[in-house]
């Protein structure tokens, strides 16, 4: 593979951090019209991961995403917890932050359970559900016991975090395939490297 030049991030967002929950989330702001809709990644993601995404929503939505504690440049505390509740208080809180009484919350893969955990217990915060690739039924035991080994079998090994471009190489080949490269993939890949080398 090429080597691709060192990144600039190029999505037109806004970064701040919120005190949240005990912990200094990082997130990221689109700006737009109407209701605020607000992204959360998955598992070993990072909210550029929807630095591609987002802009095309602002003509409808007030568009913001998180990285949940222990991902990107959000703090990860070494002792924890990491539990869903305490994921599910982090958005809450990070919520009340930003002033948003209702929202619309979008969940790719594991942050399909926070969206619907929160939901469950705030409905009237919720104005509406999304879900991208998050059909995980964690109440099952069975799935939960598959769920670890099938995890590692496609965890990046420290070869693949040797550096950016091992990572941007492990990353296509394991994620991505031959999807077109975009500033936004590029961002994902920066800082979800990041964020994997970090506790948590």
């Amino acid at each position: 593979m090429t080597t691709i030049g060192t990144w600039t991030d190029d999505s037109p967002h806004r970064a701040a951090f919120a005190d949240v929950n005990g912990v200094r989330i990082h997130y990221l702001d689109w700006g737009g019209g109407g209701d605020p809709l607000v992204l959360v990644h998955g598992l070993g993601d990072s909210p550029h991961l929807f630095d591609d995404l987002a802009p095309l929503l602002t003509d409808r939505f007030r568009v913001v995403a998180y990285a949940r504690r222990g991902h990107g440049d959000s703090d990860a505390p070494a002792a924890g917890p990491y539990d869903l509740a305490t994921l599910v208080e982090d958005l809450r809180q990070l919520l009340d932050t930003l002033g948003f009484e209702r929202t619309n919350l979008l969940g790719w893969s594991m942050g399909g359970n926070e969206i619907t955990s929160f939901a469950g217990l705030y409905p009237e915060r919720v104005a509406g559900l999304v879900y991208l690739d998050a059909g995980y039924e964690l109440s099952d035991p069975t799935f939960l016991h598959e769920l670890g080994p099938a995890l590692g079998t496609v965890a990046a090994e420290a070869s693949d975090l040797a550096s950016l471009q091992a990572y941007r190489d492990w990353t296509r080949v394991s994620m991505f395939g031959e999807t077109p490269w975009t500033s936004g993939l590029e961002a994902f890949v920066s800082s979800a490297r990041t964020g994997r080398s970090r506790p948590g």
